[in-house]
C-alpha cells in the first residue's frame, strides 16, 4: 500500500500535472487556497519515492467537501484512489465532520459506493463560447462588506463557508456581481482558470430572479471569455436559467455524501467549484 503523506508547496507541481490531463485545468493558486482552507486535509500517496496520487478535502465546521482525487496513470487500479479516500474520511471524520460531499466523475462511482456514499443528485456543468463582439470587462464595484456577504450566504444556505467566502473577498473583489436594494438580495464571483476560461460560482441568491438578473451582468462584463458554471440538477430554475443564456451541457458528475443528508440547494444556483462543494 502506498505511503500518504499531507500535501505541501513542493508538491503543487504534481497536483497541477495531475488536473492537467484530466483536463480539470487548476491552478497553483488553486491549491494554496485549498491547503490554506485545510492544511492537514490534503494528502498525496507515495510509492518508492514517487507521487502516484492525491486527493483534497476541505471543512465549514460539521460539513466537508472532497475533491481532486487522482490517481496516475500506470499506478490505476491498485486500490490506491481507496486508501486517499479513507485517508482523507478518517481525517474529516476525526475533525468532527458529520456530512461529507463530493461530486463524483462517473467511472469513480462504484469507489465511491463501496466506501459508504449515497447518491444525491446530478451535479451538472454547462460552458458557454466566447462572443466574439462581446465588449472589454468592466470590473464591478460594490459596498458588501465580507461579513454582509458571509453572513447572507449562511441564512441562504445554512452553510459555513466564511472561511472560503472570505478568501474569496480577498482575491476576487473586482469579480463580484451582487444584487442590493435595502439589504442583500444575491450575490455572484466569476473567478480566472487555467485555460482562460473563467468559472461562475459560487452564485446564491433569494429567487430565480434575482440570479437570472445577476447572470446577465455576468455574460455582459465577461461573455467574450469561455463561462463555466456548475449548477445542482434539483435547482431547475437555474438549469433553465443557464440553457436561456446560451451555455451548454458538459459531462455532468454526481453530488454524494457520507453521514447526514442535508438540503441547502433551494437558494443555490451556482455551486463554489467541483473541489469545495
Amino acid at each position: 500500500m502506498p505511503e500518504i503523506r499531507i500535501m505541501t508547496e513542493n508538491d503543487f507541481d504534481f497536483a497541477v500535472e495531475m488536473t492537467e490531463r484530466e483536463q480539470w485545468f487548476h491552478q497553483r493558486h488553486d491549491f494554496q487556497r485549498l491547503t490554506a482552507f485545510e492544511p492537514r486535509g490534503c494528502f498525496i500517496a507515495w510509492e518508492n519515492d514517487d507521487r502516484v496520487g492525491m486527493v483534497c478535502s476541505t471543512s465549514q465546521q460539521a460539513y466537508a467537501f472532497l475533491s481532486c482525487l487522482i490517481v496516475k496513470e500506470g499506478h490505476r487500479g491498485q486500490r490506491i484512489g481507496e486508501a486517499l479516500m479513507r485517508h482523507a474520511i478518517d481525517y474529516q471524520r476525526a475533525r468532527g465532520a458529520e456530512t461529507i460531499e463530493l461530486d463524483g466523475v462517473i467511472p469513480a462511482l462504484p469507489l465511491y459506493r463501496r466506501l459508504g456514499f449515497r447518491d444525491k443528485y446530478l451535479s451538472l456543468r454547462f460552458r458557454r463560447p466566447p462572443d466574439t463582439d462581446s465588449p472589454a470587462p468592466v470590473a464591478t464595484a460594490t459596498s458588501m462588506t465580507m461579513e454582509a456577504l458571509v453572513d447572507y450566504d449562511h441564512r441562504r444556505t445554512g452553510l459555513n463557508r466564511g472561511r472560503i467566502l472570505s478568501r474569496f473577498y480577498d482575491e476576487f473583489a473586482d469579480f463580484l456581481f451582487a444584487v442590493q436594494a435595502n439589504s442583500l438580495g444575491g450575490y455572484a464571483f466569476v473567478r480566472p482558470r487555467a485555460n482562460d476560461s473563467m468559472a461562475i460560482g459560487p452564485l446564491v441568491a433569494d429567487s430565480p430572479a434575482i440570479a437570472g438578473s445577476i447572470l446577465p451582468s455576468i455574460i455582459k462584463s465577461w461573455g467574450h471569455k469561455t463561462l463555466a458554471i456548475g449548477v445542482p440538477e434539483i435547482n431547475r430554475e437555474s438549469v433553465s436559467l443557464v440553457l436561456q443564456h446560451g451555455f451548454l451541457y458538459t459531462e455532468p458528475s454526481l453530488r454524494m455524501y457520507l453521514g447526514k443528508q442535508l438540503s441547502y440547494e433551494r437558494s443555490v444556483f451556482a455551486i463554489l467549484s467541483p473541489e469545495k462543494g
